[in-house]
């Protein structure tokens, strides 16, 4: 997914305001935090910890994010939106 508006460490802030929107097709679907135990035959086990848990509560672990404007030309489509004025 492609996010238009401003760079990325200013998403979350314009996310409140309602000034985001994303691009693209829907992401893989691993929003999951995962930690890797050792076992005592040299195995591993993973184990999830935490989803990740967007700003209106929606919890995201194995399900894609879908975008807010589907497309195959996420920054032709990006570009139209920033320049059609309705950004801020």
């Amino acid at each position: 997914m492609l996010w238009a508006g401003l760079p990325c460490p200013w998403l979350s802030f314009l996310a409140v305001l309602g000034t985001v929107k994303t691009f693209g097709t829907p992401t893989a679907g691993y929003a999951s935090a995962n930690v890797v135990q050792e076992l005592a035959d040299g195995y591993q086990l993973l184990i999830t910890t935490s989803c990740d848990v967007a700003r209106t509560g929606e919890c995201f672990c194995d399900d894609p994010i879908e975008p807010d404007v589907p497309t195959d030309t996420p920054l032709e489509e990006a570009l139209d939106w920033i320049r059609s004025g309705n950004v801020l």
